[in-house]
């Protein structure tokens, strides 16, 4: 859930805030929502990565 969250804040910041910096993707010719689903399975896979991490070190120690 906080994953969500925290992902849509930060996309809706930035749509209000940085536009200017989505004109480097728009001249790559990268679509917005591919960068979205890319940016959402990336910290989704991050997240996934850190919390067996954790998991681990927790479990070894």
């Amino acid at each position: 859930m906080f994953l969500s969250f925290g992902f849509l804040m930060s996309i809706g910041f930035k749509e209000f805030y940085r536009k200017s910096d989505y004109i480097f993707y728009s001249n790559n010719r990268v679509p917005k929502i591919q960068l979205w689903v890319f940016s959402y399975v990336f910290t989704f896979l991050t997240t996934i990565l850190v919390g067996f991490m954790i998991f681990l070190i927790r479990k070894l120690f």
